[in-house]
């Protein structure tokens, strides 16, 4: 499988100078060609040196930054879509809140008690059999509800901050620096703790978003612009981590399940230190709320309120990249649930910032904890990891949501 062509060469065309469909017809074919040739040339003269790199990753790492750097220096314009329509509040906001909060100690308790052993389906009550409640189901349950949280939590307040709808931290390539930035700690720093696994991925995070702003300062577009530059370099990232991966360090042998988003090698420890990250990251939120609920307004509206456009951002971006940091070093670059999060809790009538950081908060914690249980028992004594389940749920009904929405 050969990706990233598709996406680059009509781009590279278009930023060349094809302005037509016409020419981009005629040119991007020929660009997506010269790509994968030279590509798979690179490959083979450095067949000697890296055995194991495959053609596909060499075309990442050769057209992803082609196309960082035209988007840098170009200045086409990117016509922003249309406003989004507003919902309208609903009433009765604490009780949908508190529903919510319902569906999520139920979809805990199940987790928790409800399993599938060598004798089929079972319900464990934690008195009768406390060791595989206690030991076995409630770090994987907790942390799966941390890491949904943080990663709702994130992609909330980037979709608020950048107006972009689409806005979340693995569309926008943060999940995927941070867990290139764990990996890179990995090999340099063996000996593991939770602070610099935190420092590693959140760093990765951090780069990404400074890598986004950066290019995004540098060209004018809209939404769309600051997506395909997050699709790049999640892209990039992705193809680092493989050559990374393809180098056998004997550090990074046990990390394929956490790559795939699973919770299997969640830890006690781990599970608390995340729900600490978790309740840290809601206590920090009410400082920020103001800045969201100004920032999407525009840099002109911000100033004139008396918001410091600059520090704020970079205050908000910095809560982002270190909340996402924390959850990709838990669970592994889990994706989807930072981006539907946020919808499903503006469905709910959620529109106001902060019943919507909540709302999103507890959507994705009972997203990844269903999920993890499903990854658990659907395919008994083997496991899915809770990153490919929770797109397999949350995907049909995130793409209901959106066809109603546009009905």
């Amino acid at each position: 499988m050969i990706g990233f062509i598709g996406l680059a060469a009509p781009n590279l065309a278009r930023f060349c100078g094809a302005r037509t469909a016409r020419q981009r017809l005629i040119w991007a074919p020929v660009i997506g060609a010269g790509l994968l040739w030279s590509a798979d040339s690179i490959v083979q003269l450095l067949g000697l040196v890296m055995r194991e790199l495959p053609t596909g990753t060499a075309t990442v790492l050769l057209g992803a930054p082609c196309l960082l750097i035209l988007l840098m220096y170009s200045r086409q314009h990117v016509r922003p879509p249309g406003n989004e329509p507003a919902l309208r509040r609903v009433p009765h906001a604490g009780a949908r809140l508190f529903g919510l909060a319902g569906l999520l100690a139920l979809s805990l308790g199940v987790a928790l008690l409800v399993g599938r052993g060598p004798d089929g389906w079972e319900i464990t009550p934690p008195l009768v059999d406390p060791h595989a409640v206690l030991q076995w189901r409630w770090p994987r349950a907790v942390g799966a509800l941390a890491a949904g949280g943080l990663l709702a939590l994130a992609g909330a307040a980037l979709q608020r901050l950048t107006a972009n709808p689409m806005a979340s931290p693995e569309v926008l390539g943060l999940t995927s620096g941070a867990a290139l930035g764990f990996m890179v700690q990995i090999m340099l720093m063996p000996a593991q703790s939770a602070g610099t696994g935190l420092a590693g991925a959140g760093t990765g995070a951090a780069l990404t978003l400074a890598a986004l702003l950066l290019i995004g300062s540098r060209a004018r577009g809209g939404p769309e612009r600051s997506l395909l530059v997050g699709v790049c370099l999640a892209t990039l990232s992705s193809a680092i981590a493989t050559v990374l991966l393809s180098t056998g360090h004997p550090a990074l042998r046990g990390l394929l399940g956490w790559l795939s988003g699973s919770t299997a090698g969640v830890a006690p420890c781990a599970a608390i230190a995340a729900m600490l990250a978790l309740i840290g990251a809601l206590a920090v939120l009410p400082m920020l709320l103001r800045w969201l609920a100004i920032l999407p307004l525009g840099q002109a509206t911000a100033g004139a309120v008396g918001v410091s456009v600059g520090r704020a951002r970079a205050i908000v971006l910095a809560y982002c990249a270190v909340v996402t940091g924390a959850a990709t070093l838990l669970i592994g670059p889990l994706g989807f649930v930072g981006l539907m999060a946020p919808h499903i809790a503006r469905r709910f009538g959620f529109s106001a910032s902060g019943s919507q950081f909540v709302g999103a908060v507890l959507v994705g914690a009972s997203l990844l904890v269903i999920s993890d249980w499903i990854g658990r028992v659907a395919i008994f004594p083997w496991e899915i990891p809770a990153g490919l389940v929770s797109a397999f749920v949350g995907g049909p009904y995130f793409m209901w949501l959106m066809q109603r929405r546009g009905s």
